[in-house]
């Protein structure tokens, strides 16, 4: 193997890591806004806060992708 190939090698392992990380990090989250701060009635900061707070004021479950994509243009409109 040449050089160039190595490099290739070596690139795509550090994406495949970075990818799995970012993977495992979204699921842990995902799980912590379920299971404690959902029950709990707490909102977190930035877009998940403001999910929360919406669905406790409207009723509108945070699965809701559509929903979820107005409130990230109008969250990203506002700052």
């Amino acid at each position: 193997m040449d050089f160039k190939t190595i490099r290739i090698i070596i690139k795509f392992k550090y994406l495949l890591v970075q990818f799995i990380q970012l993977i495992i990090g979204t699921a842990i989250v995902a799980v912590a806004t379920s299971l404690f701060l959902l029950p709990n009635q707490l909102s977190a900061g930035g877009f998940s806060g403001i999910a929360t707070i919406t669905y406790y004021l409207f009723n509108i479950p945070l699965r809701n992708y559509g929903i979820n994509i107005k409130y990230s243009v109008i969250y990203n409109i506002i700052i």
